[in-house]
């Protein structure tokens, strides 16, 4: 099924077009949020599939991503190593800061990054990206300040839906 860009702004497309760098949070974007606990395990996370695929198709096509949590997590740290990803960042208190430091050592633009959040400490980012995109069950603060809510909520292939979008977008032109 091809993808409809119908719903998709003429400057929302232009600004896609131009994406080169895709930092998203982690919780509540590649998870639902939940943590579970166990007497064995802490903090269990659980990640969507599709969005392994997704980093393995972006990466392909030339797009950079990373990571960036408020949260310290050796879950989060394991899922990126196992993709490949090596701009990981846990325990981020700053992520305005962390995206400025990540654009100038790859050689990346605000024009050029999009970020992916689901709550109102991922809006301290905004002067410094292109685009922002938030998951369907984001925080009713960010739904407001996003410039495009995706279908999915988080945990359940995020990354993959703006993979799909990127990808068939820059194979239109």
């Amino acid at each position: 099924m091809e993808f409809k860009f119908m719903f998709l702004r003429r400057t929302l497309r232009k600004k896609l077009i131009k994406i080169k760098l895709i930092v998203t949070d982690v919780d509540g974007v590649l998870t639902n949020g939940s943590i579970g606990y166990s007497d064995k395990i802490n903090g269990l996370k659980l990640f969507n599939v599709k969005d392994g695929l997704a980093v393995k198709l972006l990466q392909s096509n030339d797009i950079n991503l990373a990571f960036i949590s408020g949260g310290e997590s050796d879950a989060t740290s394991a899922r990126a190593k196992s993709l490949c990803i090596k701009e990981c960042h846990t325990n981020i208190e700053d992520k305005g800061l962390k995206i400025i430091e990540i654009q100038k050592r790859l050689g990346f633009s605000p024009e050029s990054t999009l970020y992916i959040g689901d709550d109102v400490n991922d809006l301290e980012v905004l002067p410094y990206v292109s685009l922002f995109v938030a998951p369907n069950d984001c925080n009713y603060k960010v739904k407001i300040k996003a410039d495009l809510k995706l279908r999915s909520k988080g945990g359940e292939g995020v990354l993959r839906e703006i993979c799909d979008i990127l990808i068939n977008l820059k194979n239109r032109n």
